[in-house]
């Protein structure tokens, strides 16, 4: 229910009708904030945004809350959609999307365009257990 109805809304009732990520904020650009192009599989029982409210930057709750059965920050009163598209409220943006790679089944890897190659599991290991990098 909650796929249909997300995919039934109409641009016209967003107050942001672009898809944004983190790096294009303000930017007009982005293909247009429908729910198959926000949800990262075809059938749409997935959606991948950041949860910080675009208006001042708080952190809305989930679980269904807010006017639309999406998440709501009580701070300002912001309501988005369970796409994460704002729909009431004074968010100007969509929550944002954030860049990632998903292999299609179980693994979502975040990416930072601004960053350079991940580090090598060596390299994580050493970080996480404090273990020395071997020569």
């Amino acid at each position: 229910m909650e796929i249909d109805q997300a995919r039934t809304t109409q641009l016209g009732e967003l107050i942001d009708r672009h898809n944004r990520y983190q790096s294009d904020v303000g930017a007009q650009s982005g293909e247009p904030a429908l729910d198959q192009n926000r949800s990262i599989d075809p059938e749409g029982r997935y959606v991948l945004f950041v949860g910080i409210c675009t208006h001042l930057g708080c952190v809305p709750i989930g679980g269904g809350a807010g006017d639309f059965n999406g998440w709501f920050c009580p701070c300002h009163a912001a309501h988005f959609d369970t796409s994460g598209r704002t729909r009431k409220g004074p968010a100007p943006y969509n929550l944002y999307i954030p860049r990632y790679e998903w292999n299609g089944e179980t693994i979502v890897t975040m990416i930072d365009p601004t960053q350079g190659r991940p580090m090598s599991d060596e390299q994580l290991e050493s970080v996480i257990y404090g273990k020395p990098l071997e020569d």
